[in-house]
């Protein structure tokens, strides 16, 4: 069976902040998760690669097209970075983080999501960091949870496209 790479098109405004990104304008924007005790690298980073495979979406890389940029899946090695002083937020340096346009750093009891906006909005973020962090918490902690408690009742449709998951919230 031959390999078939899948290609996704950037809407509209994803085309934009490929176009505007720039050492000045990295069009990254982040979230932070502060647990109450320290990180566990093996598990985040286990916990990352299963939200990963639930969200197809965000498994991707950014490639140039002849006239335009598009998404094609990643099949590179996911990574994690561990660093001692909270990072500043900054372009994503796609060879460091294997062509992912997610980078996920701990430091102590804090975890740092960085997004690249062309690829999801806040809302689908906020989505795979919940399911990241439930991950965690159920790998490190479960004999002492109930699955219950960290499930998020999404169902696995809406995790094909975020920004179809995007519009059906809007107000």
């Amino acid at each position: 069976m031959e390999n078939i790479k899948i290609k996704r098109r950037l809407d509209e405004q994803a085309k934009v902040f490929t176009l505007v990104s720039n050492p000045k304008y990295c069009s990254v924007f982040r979230f932070t998760v502060v647990l109450k005790e320290d990180v566990n690298k093996d598990i985040l980073l286990d916990s990352y690669k299963q939200s990963l495979e639930k969200y197809k979406a965000l498994k991707v890389k950014l490639k140039c097209g002849l006239f335009e940029y598009y998404l094609e899946e990643n099949k590179n090695e996911v990574l994690i970075f561990e660093q001692d002083k909270e990072p500043t937020i900054k372009k994503i340096n796609n060879k460091e983080n294997n062509d992912y346009l997610i980078k996920v750093v701990f430091c102590k009891n804090k975890i740092y999501f960085d997004f690249y906006h062309a690829l999801t909005d806040g809302t689908t973020a906020i989505r795979f960091i919940k399911d990241v962090v439930s991950r965690y918490l159920e790998l490190k902690y479960s004999n002492e949870l109930e699955k219950k408690y960290l499930n998020d009742n999404i169902s696995i449709i809406e995790y094909d496209d975020p920004y179809k998951l995007s519009k059906k919230y809007k107000r």
